[in-house]
């Protein structure tokens, strides 16, 4: 739970905010939106992004006092902007996050070829991505390599879907698997020489997982189910023949348990929102994240997490700024600042669970801004590039307008692309997200985090960038 701020640290976070330059509104012959790129300033962002990564913060990790500055901080500012609330409780969207673990002796597996049958054991012959509480007995389906494609082929409702693990990532298999109606996914791999599910890994996973993930509390829900089996098991499954796509080859029991309820945290997304100018399109609601979360202390170091991420939290607070200068856009723009991002998205999960907008509104893309301060002033990352199943429209545009701001050296992050905050507005909501970043640098999630190795001013440009982004999404019908 977070604790109160003493009333010393509160005043000063509150001074930051309210000291900071207001934007003014002049009447000139500049267009609104030049007016707004031009209020975008590479000294007031470096004055942010000193704040949220000066050691008072102690490394904003979620649910720590310094994740509480912060909080404060973000919701003065747009407070002192006069900024609508987005939240469910003013600017703040409260959130309750339990600590889970799962409960070892009481989980087990069952793996069935014709009359043959042997029992898993978890950190052994097979592991699991999540601690949860699942009891599922089903057929097993051989899906090859899982693509669409091969689903799109056979009947799999009901079932498991094995597959084996090549180069798409087990994620974005488990969401085509999940879509077809699988009741679950089993994936396996045959590349390498050392079995990347073997049970050096399995026991790796499940000795992280005994000391807990914080997940959003959500009653009854429970993930998909995603088992990882070492490469013996499957092969003894397979009877050691190929098989056709489509083939059944077994039967799979997982019986997973989760431990009692651990500690409940509780925290809070900060939000924002520019209603739009046009009485129908106002209800489509551009969502621009970014989180202001980080790690904390580790070895008895501050993590001041500059780049990641108080350069996309900076790029915010001065994107809300042009705004205000701008005038509202025909469609509404929400902008949320999202905790726990390094807790496996989870802020950014719950606001998606449980959107807070006005009634009649709905997120119709998201751009999400993730360290995009370090590396080469002209180089920009972005996702998901046409390569990618994902693409869509923003990545486009992006590509268009990146230039105008000085990146002429623009490449993909597709590795990254379940890494941060956009992810679950892809998963959940189904609807086109793009991600800017700046690529990784030597200094990520070390105490070297710091502002002077932030290029504040290409924040400023990706903040323009931005700026021009959402100036351009507003035609009468959005493209894919």
């Amino acid at each position: 739970m977070i604790e109160m701020i003493p009333n010393s640290s509160w005043m000063w976070v509150w001074l930051c905010a309210l000291l900071s330059p207001c934007p003014v509104r002049e009447d000139s012959a500049e267009s609104s939106l030049e007016k707004a790129l031009a209020a975008v300033r590479t000294e007031s962002i470096a004055a942010d992004l000193r704040f949220l990564s000066s050691q008072t913060l102690g490394g904003r990790k979620t649910g720590s006092p310094g994740a509480g500055h912060a909080a404060l901080f973000i919701r003065a500012r747009l407070q002192r902007l006069g900024i609508e609330p987005g939240g469910d409780d003013g600017y703040y969207d409260r959130y309750v996050l339990e600590l889970r673990k799962p409960d070892v002796p009481k989980s087990y597996a069952r793996l069935g070829r014709g009359d043959i049958s042997r029992r898993l054991e978890p950190g052994k012959h097979y592991y699991f991505n999540w601690p949860s509480d699942i009891d599922v007995d089903a057929e097993i389906v051989f899906a090859g390599t899982g693509t669409r494609e091969e689903l799109a082929e056979i009947q799999v409702a009901g079932a498991w879907v094995l597959v084996v693990e090549e180069s798409t990532p087990w994620r974005f298999l488990a969401e085509d698997a999940q879509s077809a109606g699988a009741n679950g996914i089993l994936v396996y791999s045959e590349s390498g020489k050392n079995d990347r599910h073997g049970e050096g890994p399995a026991q790796r996973t499940l000795d992280s997982l005994k000391r807990g993930r914080l997940d959003v509390a959500v009653e009854n829900e429970n993930p998909f189910p995603t088992v990882f089996l070492n490469r013996k098991q499957a092969r003894f499954l397979l009877g050691g023949r190929s098989h056709e796509v489509g083939e059944r080859v077994g039967n799979f029991h997982e019986r997973r348990r989760l431990a009692l309820p651990g500690r409940v945290l509780k925290s809070e997304n900060v939000c924002g929102l520019f209603r739009g100018s046009d009485s129908d399109l106002r209800r489509e609601v551009i969502v621009v994240t970014a989180h202001f979360d980080h790690i904390g202390v580790r070895g008895g170091e501050i993590m001041p997490g500059a780049d990641d991420n108080a350069s996309g939290t900076s790029a915010l607070m001065a994107l809300a700024e042009a705004l205000v200068l701008n005038g509202p856009l025909r469609r509404s723009v929400l902008l949320l600042f999202v905790s726990s991002s390094e807790e496996g998205q989870r802020g950014s999960l719950a606001w998606v669970k449980e959107p807070t907008l006005p009634a009649g509104y709905r997120p119709v893309c998201n751009i999400n801004l993730d360290t995009i301060g370090g590396n080469g002033p002209a180089e920009l990352q972005l996702a998901p590039t046409e390569r990618h199943e994902a693409h869509n429209g923003l990545e486009v545009l992006a590509r268009q307008l990146a230039p105008e701001e000085g990146f002429s050296t623009l490449s993909g992050c597709d590795a990254f692309w379940d890494r941060s905050d956009h992810f679950p507005f892809h998963t959940q909501l189904k609807i086109p997200a793009l991600y800017l970043f700046s690529g990784l640098t030597r200094d990520y999630h070390k105490a070297s985090d710091t502002p002077d190795r932030v290029d504040c001013d290409k924040v400023r440009r990706v903040t323009r960038l931005v700026l021009r982004l959402l100036a351009s999404l507003q035609e009468d019908e959005l493209g894919a």
